[in-house]
Order: structure tokens, then sequence, then C-alpha cells
């Protein structure tokens, strides 16, 4: 019963996963009336509930601006963020949007996270000024990373406001969307068909290593996959390869957020043995791999490398 001046609602609904808002009370999300949006029942660690948020249809954009040097001529900043002001207009009332802002070779920045607060967005835009480098692709590869992970809808989008290429970065291209495979050993040269064929191997393991640039706002990550693989018989072999995947990463709140970029490998080669020096480059290979990381560890080891309250996006 109501007491006077009190209204009381009643609502029933759908989630997005068909249940009843109100089913699991011990889960319920959380609004956060900052950000405009809802979170998951943990609002320390901002997990997006699925389970719970009514229904909406709407979009996720992701919106990436180049602050860097070469937008201070003439008008190209101001025609991106009119741009960009335009985008946002057309936007509907359940769309939301993030920003992400690049202003220098290692200066990737989530200006806002995803809200429906386009206003507010705006007001962080219009202040931005340029600044250095253009590191395109890596802003490309963490918006895509942030986009794939954080947004609420299955319809998303991904706008660019730029005047060029890279030309810094571990990146210098924007990354294209590929599926990674692992290099097969090279094949054995052509011999007489009464000679065995090589044998399958029995060995096989990949490890991982850090490649870490150090830079003034905070350092350059790649990890290298080393691939192993050996097969003994009347014609052993041995071979490693060598994969290079870019680290992206931005900062946001005093945070680094980062994210491997497992779709953008760089082959960078394999070495084979045959006969006698399968040994040889056995030891090699095993030497790589004390140095290196398992792919249980490799998580913890990339966030070491960017120092407290780093946090991976995508692992």
């Amino acid at each position: 019963m109501a007491s006077q001046g009190e209204l009381v609602l009643a609502i029933s609904g759908k989630s997005e996963a068909g249940l009843g808002v109100d089913h699991g009370p011990a889960s319920q999300a959380y609004f956060d009336w900052v950000e405009k949006t809802w979170w998951g029942y943990d609002p320390a660690n901002h997990l997006v509930d699925r389970n719970h948020k009514l229904t909406a249809s709407g979009t996720s954009f992701v919106l990436l601006l180049d602050a860097s040097r070469s937008m201070a001529d003439g008008n190209r900043l101001a025609d991106a963020k009119a741009a960009l002001l335009a985008a946002l207009q057309a936007m509907g009332p359940a769309d939301q949007a993030a920003l992400i802002v690049f202003y220098d070779c290692d200066r990737v920045v989530l200006e806002k996270a995803f809200t429906t607060d386009l206003a507010g967005l705006w007001n962080v835009v219009e202040p931005i000024g340029s600044g250095g480098g253009t590191p395109l692709g890596d802003a490309v590869a963490f918006a895509q990373s942030y986009l794939a992970t954080n947004a609420v809808y299955p319809q998303q989008k991904f706008l660019v406001f730029s005047d060029g290429a890279s030309n810094c970065g571990a990146s210098t291209v924007a990354p294209a969307i590929t599926t990674p495979a692992v290099t097969p050993p090279a094949p054995a040269m052509a011999e007489p068909a009464t000679d065995p064929e090589p044998a399958e191997p029995s060995i096989s393991w990949w490890s991982y290593r850090l490649e870490i640039t150090q830079r003034p706002f905070r350092p350059v990550v790649d990890v290298v996959q080393i691939h192993y693989e050996e097969a003994t018989g009347d014609r052993p072999w041995s071979a490693y390869t060598q994969t290079r995947y870019p680290v992206s990463s931005a900062s946001s709140g005093g945070r680094v957020l980062w994210s491997i970029g497992w779709a953008s490998p760089e082959d960078l080669g394999s070495t084979r043995a045959e006969g006698t020096d399968v040994a040889a480059l056995r030891s090699r290979a095993d030497a790589l791999r004390n140095s290196a990381v398992e792919r249980s560890g490799l998580s913890q080891a990339v966030t070491a490398a960017f120092g407290d309250g780093a946090q991976a996006l995508a692992p």
C-alpha cells in the first residue's frame, strides 16, 4: 500500500535472455546514473548484464578520432569534429557510443566508455587538441577489441575520423581481419620414390615471449608465439616457427586496457633441421622456451609489462 505522495509501478517484461526481469534477484542489473547505462550484478567490475537488461533495439558505435599533429593543418581537426558531431546527431535514442582518441605514437586513450549520453560525449570531444604521431593501426586494433568486448547491442558500427595512414606504432597500417594459422613445417626436398616419407611430428609445443619497447607514456608490447615440432624415425626432422602478434593498448581513468591482436599475425619465419642437426635445433628451441611463458601465464605477463592497474580487454 503506497503512502500519500508516492507512486508505485509494477513492471513486467522479458530480458534479452527470455527471463523475467525479476528473475534471480541476487544478480539484478545495476544502473549507472552517471554513464546512463546498465551494468552487471558486480558494479565494481562493470560487468555487462545481458540476462536482465530489457530487450531494446539500438546500435553500439565506437568513434575513433585522430588528434595527431597533422590534424592541426588547415581545418582538419575541426572538420573531423564536425563529422563526428553529425554522426552523434544522426544516432537514435537507444544507441550507445564510445570515444577513443589517439594523440601520439603511444597515446591511444579511451576518453569515454559506452554511454547513451551523446551530448555528454560531445562535451568531451569539443576541447580536444592535436598532438604528435599517428598510430592509426594500433588505435584501430584496440577499438575493434573494445567494440567486440563491451558493446551491448549485436548491431555494431565503427567510425574513424582521420586524415591519413599510420606513421608510427606497433602496426603502421590498419590491421586486416584474418584468421591466424600456424605455419606448417616446410616440405622436404623431393626424394626418390623408394625413400620413406618424412615422419609425422611426435613432439609439438607452443610458448610465448614478450618484446617490450619502453615509451614515455607506456610501453609498446608484442607477443611472439614459438611453435616447435619434432619427428623421429628413419628421417628425423625438427622445426620451429615464430609469429608476432601486436598488443593494442589505451589508457582509461589512470589504468591501461590492453588486447592481443590475434587477428593480425606477422610471420617471423621458420627454422628447420634434419638428421643429426635435430638435436642442435632442439636445444635452441628449448633455450627460447626457457625464457618464455606458457599460454596460461600470458595474460599475467602482459599485464605486468604495462604495470599496476592494467587490465585485459580480450586476452
